[in-house]
């Protein structure tokens, strides 16, 4: 499937000390690259700092390169918006993933990559996943050494069936920080051309707290279209909450799932029988050496 991009027709900016360039879409759209942060006032919908933005070659030059940060419009802050520019907000973002996502596989030769693209094991993940989805709705395991790219897999996944709410539990907080940075910037995915570099970046909320009630989990999750919690957080959780999760969020991904054989890790699971579920894990054994329960549907060993 190849993602639907604009064509942008660039030229030189100039405005008073300011230098960049400036893209303008068939349909009016306009992105504006400048190479150093600025608070003067582009007219452009965009603006991106790239490495170099001194000519319309430079800015090739740089974007080829899959390094830009975006300066406008700044990314919303859940917590100062309304529950309704957050609801649009979200839907906006799964309207424009939508036919985008492109499945690359990265080409090497001898110790050079000649193009860009996901590891093969992130590629075997995502298409076994896939054609999983396509014939079950019960819980896949897929077993991925450290290493191999299990987050860009899941950012993979749930750019390609562009995923209506994503639930993602795992063990600690360090890993809670880590998945929510990445899914923010789609990690690797633009650089790679496995999403184009000026898609939307999904609302990436991060569960620190028990919710308290039903109301709690509407109000995060209904804000979201990803919500990234630990176990400890959600598996403590009133039996109402937990379901309610379970109600809201259309996929559930479980990451270190060689945790999953507790009894709190089991139960919270339960709730998710109308979910897609997936569980990843860099071993197919628990700690109590028993094999990782769900149906193994991509084992890369180390």
């Amino acid at each position: 499937m190849q993602p639907r991009q604009r064509k942008l027709f660039l030229s030189e900016l100039r405005q008073r000390q300011l230098k960049g360039v400036l893209g303008e879409a068939d349909d009016g759209y306009r992105i504006a690259f400048v190479d150093r942060r600025t608070s003067a006032s582009i007219d452009a919908d965009e603006v991106f700092i790239i490495d170099d933005a001194s000519s319309v070659d430079a800015c090739i030059s740089s974007l080829s390169k899959g390094t830009a940060e975006r300066l406008s419009p700044r990314p919303l802050n859940p917590a100062r918006c309304e529950p309704e520019t957050l609801a649009r907000t979200t839907k906006a973002v799964r309207a424009d993933w939508d036919g985008k996502f492109e499945l690359r596989e990265e080409k090497v030769a001898g110790d050079a990559i000649t193009s860009a693209g996901l590891r093969p094991p992130q590629v075997g993940a995502v298409l076994a996943s896939l054609a999983h989805w396509s014939v079950s709705d019960n819980p896949g395991t897929i077993v991925m050494p450290t290493g191999t790219g299990k987050t860009e897999t899941m950012i993979a996944l749930a750019a390609a069936v562009v995923v209506p709410r994503l639930l993602i539990v795992v063990p600690n907080d360090a890993l809670r920080a880590q998945i929510s940075e990445k899914f923010m910037s789609l990690g690797i995915l633009p650089a790679c051309r496995c999403l184009p570099e000026f898609v939307a970046r999904p609302v990436v909320a991060t569960l620190t707290r028990r919710p308290k009630s039903v109301e709690e989990v509407d109000q995060v999750f209904h804000a979201a279209n990803v919500v990234v919690t630990t176990m400890n957080v959600a598996g403590q959780a009133a039996s109402a909450v937990q379901q309610r999760m379970a109600e809201l969020a259309s996929h559930l991904f479980v990451d270190e799932a060689h945790h999953i054989g507790a009894k709190t890790w089991r139960r919270f699971r339960s709730y998710f029988s109308e979910a897609k579920v997936l569980q990843f894990t860099a071993t197919p054994f628990r700690r109590d050496k028993v094999r990782v329960d769900g149906r193994h549907i991509y084992v890369r060993c180390p």
